[in-house]
């Protein structure tokens, strides 16, 4: 008996789901035309936007460079969350680093372990760390609103927005 296994074929490219949330981005895809049995997600730094500011920004970067594509998802669905970590973690293949650029694509493979031709890249900037951005407060209110006013003002006055 002769068994005969093709490679899946080419995929769609992924497609940004969400990258606003702090802690993951969405992707999702489409099978080639004769579908396959699982997928594999790989991403590749293109840019970490930080990395002028921040000098560990700058290491990990280059550390996450060297490696080129890392696989950062091996299954059965054509949607994922992809976590976003921190420069260390991000530097051992758990997750992408926060407010950076990366290549995203997807590869088919079949039954017997036969990995297909990688699709096209997506591009996708991931959100920054929630610690980073500022949260309105009382205490920085005047940092989000001014007050015009035309009477007199003193302090402890009640302003109503």
């Amino acid at each position: 008996m002769l068994e005969a296994y093709t490679a899946p074929e080419k995929m769609e490219k992924p497609v940004v789901v969400s990258c606003e949330d702090a802690k993951f981005v969405t992707l999702k895809w489409y099978p080639g035309r004769n579908g396959c049995h699982k997928y594999i997600l790989e991403a590749k730094l293109y840019e970490a936007l930080d990395a002028e500011k921040d000098r560990s920004v700058e290491i990990a970067q280059n550390k996450i460079r060297a490696l080129g594509w890392k696989v950062v998802y091996e299954g059965h669905d054509n949607t994922v969350r992809v976590p976003i970590a921190g420069g260390a973690s991000a530097c051992s293949g758990i997750g992408l680093l926060p407010n950076s650029a990366y290549h995203f694509r997807v590869n088919g493979v079949n039954v017997k372990g036969i990995v297909g031709v990688a699709s096209e890249c997506t591009l996708c900037k991931t959100a920054g760390r929630s610690s980073r951005t500022r949260k309105l407060r009382p205490a920085n209110a005047h940092e989000y609103f001014t007050v015009e006013c035309t009477g007199d003002v003193v302090v402890g006055d009640t302003i109503i927005f």
